[in-house]
């Protein structure tokens, strides 16, 4: 009998996924980004309306376009290993953010390409969208202020919506389980006080020595980071994901990165902010049961 066509999308983001990590360990950085990027295509398209996908990116005149966006090297790296981690497309995510900016309902802070070397995130956007944002960008800086472009819309789209952490700010953006998310408002609300003061008391704590976060090991099922708050189900697989932006005192954010490496490395996580940022809550605040 023959296999669904969805069976085999879902296996062949798995095997793309194994692969791409084969070749991470060969310092094939490049190819292992083009297996991740197959692997999220098999799950954008294996997703409700992922035939519209197919359906548009069709390299034909008026449908997909190549759009290259310089950003650091750092930057790009970041980006793409969210994507992977919380199964995504960066092509659909671009893709939203100018549906987004095209209905008015978000505009991008200052442009920001971070520090040090860079290098262009090549992207493929609708050529329907891409000519409707190029249109109303004249009024969308006259708006803000300062240069809107279609660079900085998307990059500053992909940096909330994947929860990428930016040095230099005072912004800290987290990806967590919703249940997690529900639990530690909840908590934080009932003894009367922000995330961000919980947060901010963390920090401080580390700093002055009397507290280290505790991070379990590092999991990864089928490419997908396993979550640690409290239940054994995968992120952005099994359970939906909510984004929190949080504003801390820049100099407590700018500590919690400085200690970011230390701390992460003996589990085996990535030098994310955000991920040492939810073991604190979850310290504080507890998990949901």
């Amino acid at each position: 009998m023959a296999r669904p066509i969805r069976d085999d999308l879902k296996t062949g983001a798995e095997l793309l996924t194994e692969y791409g990590h084969l070749l991470e360990q060969k310092e094939q950085h490049e190819k292992a980004g083009l297996a991740f990027d197959a692997a999220s295509a098999c799950r954008v398209v294996d997703a409700p309306g992922g035939w519209a996908v197919l359906r548009d990116s069709d390299p034909a005149p008026g449908g997909m376009t190549s759009l290259s966006v310089m950003m650091s090297v750092d930057l790009r790296s970041s980006l793409q290993d969210a994507a992977q981690r919380f199964g995504k497309s960066l092509d659909a995510l671009a893709a939203e953010a100018l549906v987004k900016a095209a209905e008015g309902k978000f505009v991008p802070p200052k442009p920001y390409v971070g520090p040090g070397e860079k290098r262009n995130l090549s992207l493929s956007v609708p050529t329907v969208l891409k000519d409707k944002v190029a249109k109303l960008l004249p009024g969308l800086t006259s708006k803000a202020g300062y240069r809107v472009s279609l660079a900085s819309t998307i990059t500053w789209y992909l940096v909330d919506e994947l929860g990428v952490d930016l040095a230099a700010t005072d912004a800290l953006r987290l990806i967590v389980p919703k249940p997690f998310a529900d639990h530690v408002k909840a908590r934080a609300a009932a003894e009367g006080v922000t995330l961000e003061q919980v947060l901010a008391g963390q920090i401080t704590a580390l700093v002055d020595g009397s507290y280290t976060p505790r991070l379990p090991e590092r999991s990864r099922q089928g490419g997908v980071f396993a979550t640690t708050t409290g239940t054994g189900q995968s992120w952005g697989k099994d359970l939906p994901v909510v984004k929190l932006t949080l504003r801390i005192d820049q100099r407590l954010l700018d500590e919690l990165r400085e200690r970011t490496e230390d701390i992460t490395r003996a589990a085996g996580w990535q030098a994310a902010p955000g991920m040492v940022a939810i073991a604190m809550l979850r310290d504080r605040l507890g998990e949901p049961e």
